[in-house]
């Protein structure tokens, strides 16, 4: 199995930017690519089709997303571009998890969120859509990878 990584460029920035990473991400064996688009120029809901099609043909079915600001991870159908469900991230008394970046491995069965604020990781079961673990790793962790055996 192939891990496939899509790049995402943020604001006034262009794909090009993230070349040199993909380049060496390929080189690693990922399937890494692209995704361009113009911030100020082009329509946000046009790009936000294009994105879904793109990342609908990653696996079909689902995408996810950690939302910093209200400490929640969505799970989104790909196809109909349509809410299925959200987690919160925050235990109740607990301090603010606010997700910073999140990873799926063993084939879309786990999702993995480094929560910035309370220095954890958490493990998420994405079939039965609950919390396996919160890891404290300590810090603010930020970026996650897989490694190709998952």
């Amino acid at each position: 199995m192939t891990n496939r990584v899509l790049m995402v460029h943020g604001l006034w920035m262009r794909s090009f930017s993230m070349r040199w990473l993909a380049t060496r991400l390929r080189s690693q064996g990922f399937d890494s690519k692209l995704f361009g688009y113009y911030s100020l120029l082009q329509d946000t809901d046009a790009v936000v089709a294009r994105l879904a099609d793109v990342i609908g043909d990653s696996d079909g079915s689902r995408f996810y997303v950690a939302c910093a600001e209200s400490d929640e991870l969505i799970e989104f159908d790909a196809g109909a571009l349509k809410e299925r469900r959200r987690l919160a991230t925050r235990t109740p008394g607990a301090a603010r998890c606010e997700p910073a970046s999140l990873v799926t491995a063993g084939a879309g069965t786990r999702v993995y969120i480094s929560c910035r604020e309370s220095g954890e990781l958490i493990e998420i079961d994405a079939v039965a859509w609950s919390v396996i673990q919160r890891i404290r790793v300590g810090g603010s962790p930020g970026d996650l990878g897989v490694t190709r055996d998952g």
